[in-house]
């Protein structure tokens, strides 16, 4: 990336692009614009509303016996859908 474009992703008006779009993706928006210039990667993905516990293991860096003992004390909720556990990923995420 040459200087010019580097000073230009910097240059980003943040007061006018939360105007225009919510802040909570006006910051989003300038800190790829931000990782990009600097010549990092950024890469975009969703999360799915709810989770199996294996999921869920992962994305808290627990083991799945120790999520299950969470979830069993009632410190993380869960529900059965049939004989699977899953949480949903906002309540995951809480914790």
């Amino acid at each position: 990336m040459t200087d010019t474009a580097a000073a230009q992703a910097e240059a980003v008006d943040t007061a006018a692009l939360t105007s225009a779009v919510p802040p909570e993706l006006a910051n989003i928006l300038t800190e790829a614009i931000r990782i990009i210039a600097a010549g990092g990667t950024v890469t975009l993905g969703s999360i799915p509303d709810e989770l199996t516990t294996t999921n869920a293991a992962d994305m808290l860096d627990i083991s799945r016996p120790t999520l299950r003992k969470l979830i069993q004390s009632r410190q993380i909720p869960a529900h059965k859908v049939g004989s699977h556990t899953r949480l949903k990923t906002d309540e995951g995420l809480d914790y």
